[in-house]
């Protein structure tokens, strides 16, 4: 039996038969159109949220923990735009109309945090580009380059490619 008839005994939505075409029936099932997972609810952008059951207090003190990361955030953006900071200027022009200026904030305080979290301190927004099996920033990574594409999208700019960001090693991370 090959493993193409195990998954279709899973999905047990028609009878397995060896001379039964399961690679489409499979592929039908399997590729239903529209999303299936919500995407994870983000505190900076960066770090999903607690989600499930747990008591009030913990409740209230996870609640005041993101208040404070997204904050800092806020305020890292804040100051770096102020000192007129070279990464910020890479970011794109704030846009003037207010949602999609909320927008463009929401996505720079996203690359804030990222700096903050593995200490870049370059000219780069996301730093250098770097080469290591971390999960966790890879996935912070990707986050940081979907937020610079949206500040740029969303100041008329185009995409950033790699090129203009150096290779390194590894940024160590800061816990939040």
């Amino acid at each position: 039996m090959n493993s193409s008839l195990y998954v279709v005994a899973i999905i047990g939505s028609f009878p397995v038969r060896p001379s039964y075409p399961t690679r489409p029936k499979v592929n039908q099932h399997c590729s239903k159109p529209g999303r299936t997972r919500k995407p994870p609810r983000l505190i900076a952008g960066l770090i999903p949220t607690a989600s499930g059951p747990m008591s009030p207090d913990m409740r209230q003190a996870l609640t005041e923990c993101q208040n404070l990361i997204e904050r800092r955030a806020a305020t890292l953006l804040d100051k770096a735009i102020t000192a007129r900071e070279p990464w910020t200027a890479r970011l794109g022009p704030k846009p003037d109309e207010p949602r999609k200026q909320a927008a463009w904030l929401k996505a720079a305080r996203t690359i804030a945090a990222y700096r903050d979290r593995y200490q870049i301190s370059d000219n780069y927004p996301l730093g250098p580009k770097f080469r290591d099996t971390n999960v966790r920033q890879k996935i912070d990574s990707a986050r940081g380059r979907a937020a610079l594409t949206q500040t740029l999208r969303l100041g008329n700019l185009q995409s950033p490619t790699e090129a203009t960001r150096p290779t390194v090693v590894v940024h160590q991370e800061r816990g939040f």
